[in-house]
């Protein structure tokens, strides 16, 4: 069912259930009715056994006030002369709950100033029991009579059945039914009129309804609908300040999301081919070379097998870069983060370090204070980050390689320097590219994955990666980690 088509049926069971109710006191006042009508006959049947039993117990007011406690009824016993002989106490008949001291206090809320209706109040106000028409009709027939009376703009009906006992005397038996509620059967004609008149008012309510929550929700939908049809220029942000604006704007959210994870991804894909270009075309070329049967010298063929292993080697390299780099983007949104000390992880990851350091032959120095410097993040990629920055660092470094930390202004600077040749001009926009390396000869080779992992690694932490811009006479590269302060 749509939801337009619900909140119309809600608005219109939401005007019409008090008149529903309404007309459903009359149905339940016959069940009730009825039900009222048996206990009373076998209420009469046990007082009648009874009787036969001990003919001193219409006399004893005692055994009569247990027997309507029992069977929550007023018994009345009326001689011949129409005068009430025995009689139990009214409030005795109007139920249990009835009788209970909370019953007394809520019953103005629910029955009105009035409270509830007084059995005793009205049999008092009926006048002698034997002008009751049930009375009469009994003793002149000889067999039970029942009855039903219900006060003028009362809550409450009132049972009775009479039975003949004999000696022209009888037994008056009473019960009442209350209900706050069998007001409304009265007024069923009125509240007719009244939810005939409202059916317009909830009509409109429900197409304002639908217009304020369907419509933009559908709006919503074709925008998504128009975003997986290719239109990324589609936004999915609505201009509402609501719970749907909300959502829509998370939604306008993911879309960007997405639309930012396929374009680094094609661009990934596209580094990653182009990087794997040059190694396949030479184990090509050399697998050509190998199949046209040409005798090779053993010095020729010792360069073949030399450049086949290279080209491998890089493959390998270049492969298991890019598993690397394809689990840590996925794990740095899952590992929970804390309060990481840069000063101390930074001299932690130097000491694990100092193998390689001094395999170099360099010199590096953590320079900072005794005051923690805190941000929050995943401890374990951040040492990543350094020790990736250590170890391009150590290939250009001639003597000194220095990580200093700074506090400015609410921020934090995680700093590499080293006092190599530096990174020229050329190559400035392109060594945080992926693959991109432009190592000195001699040096061992590397994915050129270093510095992008890195700067995942800062872009999952809210931090900026950047190369500081080469300063007059100094020589060397100095790269920039900037976080929010902890």
């Amino acid at each position: 069912m749509k939801l337009w088509t619900r909140i119309a049926l809600a608005c219109l069971l939401l005007v019409s259930a008090p008149l529903a109710f309404a007309w459903s006191m009359g149905l339940y006042d016959e069940v009730e009715s009825r039900r009222i009508r048996g206990e009373l006959s076998a209420v009469g049947a046990a007082l009648l056994e009874r009787a036969a039993r001990d003919p001193a117990f219409l006399d004893d007011a005692v055994s009569l006030d247990v027997f309507a406690r029992e069977h929550e009824v007023l018994v009345r016993v009326m001689a011949r002369d129409g005068l009430v002989t025995a009689t139990t106490e009214a409030e005795l008949a109007e139920g249990r709950i009835s009788r209970r001291w909370w019953f007394r206090r809520v019953a103005d809320f629910f029955f009105g100033p009035g409270g509830a209706p007084d059995l005793a109040a009205f049999e008092q106000a009926q006048g002698p029991l034997s002008g009751r028409p049930e009375v009469k009709e009994a003793r002149a027939g000889g067999l039970p009579v029942d009855g039903m009376a219900r006060p003028d703009r009362s809550s409450m009906l009132v049972f009775s059945r009479a039975l003949p006992v004999g000696e022209g005397r009888i037994v008056h038996l009473t019960q009442v039914s209350r209900r706050s509620v069998r007001a409304l059967y009265d007024v069923r004609f009125q509240l007719l009129k009244l939810t005939l008149a409202l059916l317009g008012g909830a009509a409109v309510m429900a197409v304002w309804l639908g217009w304020s929550v369907v419509g933009p929700l559908r709006r919503l939908q074709q925008g998504v609908r128009a975003w997986r049809a290719g239109e990324r220029q589609a936004r999915l942000a609505l201009p509402r300040r609501d719970e749907i604006g909300d959502l829509s704007r998370d939604f306008d959210a993911l879309a960007v999301a997405l639309e930012e994870r396929v374009e680094r991804t094609a661009r990934v894909t596209a580094d990653f081919a182009h990087d794997l270009k040059n190694p396949l075309a030479t184990v090509r070329a050399s697998a050509e070379l190998l199949e046209e049967g040409a005798p090779l010298d053993s010095e020729r063929r010792a360069r073949l097998a030399h450049r086949i292993a290279e080209a491998s080697e890089h493959i390998a390299r270049s492969v298991d870069g890019m598993l690397v780099l394809a689990r840590l983007e996925e794990e740095l949104g899952e590992e929970g983060r804390r309060v990481v000390d840069l000063v101390a992880s930074s001299r932690e990851v130097v000491a694990g370090m100092r193998e390689a350091i001094e395999a170099a032959g360099l010199v590096v120095e953590v320079v900072a204070g005794e005051e923690a410097l805190e941000v929050v993040g995943v401890e374990p990629r951040l040492r990543q980050a350094l020790q990736n920055l250590l170890d391009n660092a150590l290939v250009f470094a001639r003597e000194r390689v220095e990580v200093r930390l700074e506090r400015r202004e609410g921020r934090v600077d995680w700093v590499v320097s080293d006092d190599g040749p530096g990174v020229s001009e050329g190559n400035r926009d392109k060594i945080f590219g992926r693959f991109f390396t432009a190592r000195p000869r001699g040096a061992a080779s590397g994915t050129g994955l270093g510095l992008s992992i890195v700067a995942s690694i800062a872009e999952a932490h809210g931090a900026q990666l950047s190369l500081d811009p080469a300063t007059e006479g100094a020589s060397g590269a100095t790269f920039r980690l900037t976080f929010m302060a902890g």
